[in-house]
């Protein structure tokens, strides 16, 4: 399972002129000042981030008001390197969770082949395999538009602290 997180998951780095420290700061401001008009107007939500020693952590998840928003986890490390600011941006899309839900979308595929299987119908071969392609499909969409719009977010905040 480690290595199919290793290849789901994205990385980059952005060098920016700061700090750590400022870095660091710009955050814990930001956060504190943030209200509840500006979490919904704001396109960055810094209630969810989370500071760290080196750097910061921001869980994304749906809710109730925004139902379509992307599950995972951003991981962004700063580390100075001379007078400039390097930032390693790790992007995880499902918070590593994608193995799982790829075994239980097997088992329950599983299940549906073994039904399919037992009910003795005309269509049997037709109705397992739309069940497979659809589940497949809605799979892979979720994956790659998750990892696309977290993708997106992680370079918003990324601009945000270079402005």
């Amino acid at each position: 399972m480690k290595k199919l997180n290793d290849r789901i998951n994205e990385h980059f780095t952005i060098l920016i002129d700061s700090n750590k420290s400022d870095f660091i700061n710009y955050f814990k401001q930001r956060k504190e000042a943030q209200g509840l008009v500006d979490s919904v107007l704001s396109t960055i939500d810094f209630r969810e981030v989370k500071i760290k020693e080196n750097g910061i952590e921001i869980i994304r998840m749906p809710r109730t008001t925004n139902a379509f928003r992307p599950f995972g986890k951003i991981l962004i490390e700063a580390s100075e390197s001379g007078e400039k600011l390097n930032l390693n941006v790790e992007v995880r899309p499902f918070n590593n969770a994608f193995p799982t839900i790829i075994t239980i979308a097997l088992v329950f595929l599983g299940l549906w082949t073994l039904t399919g299987f037992l009910i003795k119908g005309p269509n049997n071969a037709l109705i397992i395999s739309l069940g497979w392609i659809i589940a497949t499909v809605g799979l892979l969409v979720n994956y790659r538009t998750t990892k696309a719009k977290l993708l997106s977010y992680s370079k918003r905040i990324v601009d945000e602290v270079k402005s």
